[in-house]
């Protein structure tokens, strides 16, 4: 059996075929392990709890869930995470913001301890514990149902990363540090924005992780920007995923609270995505 084509056949027509092709590979890989070569070369074992699975996920596709979702896993900077819908899907910006935050360790010290707040999944604080052994690397969420997941990942990859339930709008919470970096992915998609979005991100991501109110969307980055100010060691460094139209609003939310050296940064995209800025 071509379970390729198998697959790309079973898929509605709401797919185009491109979108066909790469669903079916990615639930040959991540549901099955079945590689493109085994697929291609017929090295598979293909049965009814295997077909059953695949019509189960079909139909989990067609009602609009995210193929992550649908697998339970998801690439990031190289590791698989486990996935649900109660964390954030990571995303390629986020690779970027990873990237931005490494950067940043190169003038901080080797043993630098580092927090992520609103962990999700966990991604960013694994990926930089994993990536940087002799931080100390603490991360905290305000759900319960993500830290078990970052933990799950944690535990799964061998990452050394402390959790923490903490709410970022109560500062009282809030771990102390000191620290000498911060990064975080905050909630910052205005409610305006829901027209625009893919209807698998706004019906099946958690809402609690991407949306704020039109009325007061900066909201975390003044938490962020007033508990940075308290908790970073001098010259230590935030960096934050942003919202792309409120870059500007955003830097001064940091800029009002002493830090200099504010940068606003493109993603791979061109959109103005990060701000890095030290106390």
């Amino acid at each position: 059996m071509d379970i390729y084509r198998h697959i790309v056949q079973l898929l509605p027509e709401s797919f185009s075929s491109e979108e066909k092709r790469a669903l079916a590979r990615i639930l040959c890989e991540d549901l099955w392990n079945i590689r493109p070569t085994d697929a291609l070369l017929d090295r598979y074992n293909w049965d009814d709890n295997k077909e059953q699975q695949l019509n189960t996920a079909i139909s989990q596709l067609a009602d609009g869930l995210p193929v992550q979702y649908v697998t339970g896993t998801s690439l990031f900077c190289g590791r698989r995470f486990t996935v649900n819908r109660n964390v954030l899907i990571p995303r390629p910006e986020t690779e970027d913001l990873v990237d931005i935050a490494e950067k940043a360790l190169v003038s901080l010290p080797t043993d630098a301890r580092i927090c992520d707040a609103c962990t999700g999944s966990g991604c960013i604080a694994i990926t930089l514990a994993l990536d940087h052994p002799n931080c100390q690397v603490e991360a905290f969420d305000i759900s319960p149902e993500a830290l078990k997941t970052a933990a799950a990942n944690a535990h799964a990859l061998s990452a050394d990363v402390s959790f923490s339930q903490c709410n970022l709008l109560e500062q009282a919470s809030l771990p102390r540090g000191p620290w000498h970096l911060i990064v975080s992915n905050p909630p910052y998609v205005m409610q305006k924005e829901k027209a625009t979005m893919q209807t698998q991100v706004k019906d099946h991501e958690p809402s609690l992780a991407l949306f704020v109110e039109d009325s007061h969307p900066l909201i975390f980055y003044e938490a962020l920007a007033r508990w940075a100010a308290s908790c970073l060691v001098q010259e230590g460094v935030i960096t934050c995923e942003i919202n792309a139209l409120l870059s500007e609003e955003t830097a001064n939310c940091f800029a009002l609270q002493g830090f200099h050296d504010i940068e606003i940064m493109s993603d791979r995209y061109g959109q103005p995505r990060f701000i890095t800025c030290k106390r």
